[in-house]
């Protein structure tokens, strides 16, 4: 177990380094992230499920221990792929006190289950049977400890409780150094809305948009390649004066189409074929 285990969380650390270097979007960061980790539990799942452990002490360590060490991680970047994703469009006051009211919510997690991250973070291991060996799990313990009626086979009581400790200490840290950044830079992004203004006003609909944003990112045309959905997006708004919205979600829907064909670019195509052959008249 141990040996897998060293094995998944070297690969899984590769890859996501990789992701973190190769794409500079924090949200497209964070989405590609959750895809790898999720594999990564997958495959320890069918492990876990398919081999006994060979005892007490090996399943209360994998589930004090090794499987909260990856879950935290995978935790992690749901919330800055969430919370990201919303982050105001407005100056900096606006985001910082956004950014302080979810790291605020993070913090009354901890405060609400205080007797657990005592235990967590002291190392305490006087009820380690109780939490983390699979046949003990009660309702009664911690409402967290649902997902192990889900999953008989690879959760106990307190494995995800143990995981949003370490994953939300990590989102706080994010979001403090974003906070920082943002006060030491308080103007900047209302004097790049002030520079960058146009008189175009983008009059198609926001899904139409959105299909040329993603594109533009796909096609790599910007910075070599390097620039994130975001600052694309950001630069669409403030050029075309439209506010795009939720651009995530909407490109999560276009993707559910049944033909998953760009109507708009599709449409554009047409139009500039026409217009080549009407300007050859």
């Amino acid at each position: 177990m141990k040996n897998l285990y060293a094995k998944i969380i070297g690969d899984l650390v590769k890859d996501l380094k990789k992701v973190d270097l190769t794409n500079p979007d924090a949200i497209i960061k964070a989405e590609k992230s959750i895809e790898i980790i999720d594999a990564s539990i997958n495959e320890l799942r069918k492990f876990v499920t398919a081999n006994p452990f060979n005892s007490k002490q090996d399943e209360i360590d994998f589930f004090k221990q090794m499987k909260p060490v990856i879950v935290s991680k995978l935790i992690y970047f749901v919330c800055i792929f969430d919370i990201e994703r919303k982050r105001p469009k407005g100056g900096a006051k606006e985001k910082i006190k956004y950014f302080e009211g979810e790291i605020k919510k993070f913090q009354d997690y901890y405060n609400d289950n205080h007797v657990f991250y005592q235990y967590f973070k002291g190392g305490e291991t006087y009820s380690d049977k109780q939490y983390f060996l699979r046949k003990n799990k009660t309702i009664r313990i911690h409402m967290d400890c649902y997902g192990s009626y889900m999953d008989d086979d690879f959760a106990a009581n307190l494995d995800t409780t143990f995981a949003k400790f370490m994953g939300y200490k990590l989102a706080i840290e994010y979001f403090q150094k974003e906070i920082e950044k943002l006060s030491l830079n308080p103007n900047e992004n209302q004097q790049q809305i002030n520079v960058h203004r146009s008189n175009l006003t983008w009059t198609g609909t926001k899904v139409e948009a959105t299909e040329i944003v993603y594109a533009l990112h796909a096609c790599g045309v910007f910075n070599n390649g390097n620039a994130g959905i975001k600052e694309i997006a950001d630069k669409f708004q403030v050029t075309f004066n439209i506010d795009l919205g939720d651009y995530y979600h909407t490109f999560s829907e276009i993707k559910k189409r049944k033909n998953v064909i760009p109507r708009f670019l599709n449409f554009a195509i047409v139009k500039f074929l026409s217009y080549i052959k009407d300007s050859e008249k």
